[in-house]
């Protein structure tokens, strides 16, 4: 935002040309690392899953309204902050990194040491929470404080969901993973697309309400997965 009220569009895309080159420098000195060997059974791949794994669907649903709920944010904060009279929205976005970067340092061992179960409850009710104080919210000071909520429930909602899908699919193989962020990214693209139809009718403020009912449902289908996982592990301990 600063750099789009200072020098322009031409500026902001060169500038996230540069750094795409740098991601790109980055990324094609890294090798892989052969003798690593996966924690899942890989041999729980339903046939024809060699492109898509129908296992993971269920759980995968869960990141996708998260990400839904994300998209139409990043989307429509921007707007609304001018809106209330901020000039930069970016300090929204600026908390929010600084606080999920915090956050992603501490989630590896967080995720691994506490229920997932329990990790995503909170990260998703933390969610909640910040939409709808987002929508009766109108100062930069507010904004600043959803960013923080916001993006501490990311830090450790995005590797606890991987982990906890990965878990009830049974598989860490490439389709598994690529089916959660396929579904993923099918959230963040839908979410600007429908609200966008949709906040013409509501405005700004109910449509952040409409966000937080979304994750609410997210809520109770994170609910109805656990409990499919418990009974799925109840008959295979009988059997």
């Amino acid at each position: 935002m600063f750099t789009v009220n200072k020098y322009g569009f031409n500026s902001l895309f060169l500038s996230c040309f540069a750094l795409a080159m740098c991601s790109f420098f980055f990324a094609s000195r890294l090798t892989e690392n052969k003798s690593s060997k996966t924690p899942f059974n890989q041999n729980l791949s339903l046939p024809g899953s060699v492109l898509f794994n129908r296992r993971i669907v269920l759980p995968s649903i869960t990141s996708f309204l998260k990400s839904f709920v994300c998209g139409a944010l990043v989307a429509f904060f921007p707007l609304y902050a001018v809106e209330c009279g901020v000039e930069n929205p970016g300090y929204f976005f600026t908390a929010n990194a600084l606080v999920l970067i915090a956050g992603r340092i501490l989630a590896g061992n967080i995720v691994d040491a506490y229920d997932k179960e329990k990790i995503i409850l909170v990260c998703i009710s933390m969610a909640t929470v910040s939409m709808i104080i987002l929508s009766f919210s109108r100062t930069l000071s507010l904004f600043i404080l959803v960013g923080m909520i916001w993006g501490a429930g990311n830090a450790f909602f995005f590797p606890a969901s991987m982990a906890y899908a990965l878990e009830y699919a049974g598989s860490a193989d490439g389709p598994a993973v690529g089916t959660f962020r396929a579904i993923s990214d099918l959230g963040s693209s839908l979410g600007p697309v429908i609200m966008g139809l949709v906040v013409p009718f509501t405005g700004y403020n109910k449509l952040f309400l409409l966000l937080a009912f979304i994750c609410l449902i997210n809520l109770c289908h994170f609910h109805s997965c656990v409990r499919q996982k418990r009974k799925n592990r109840v008959s295979s301990s009988k059997l």
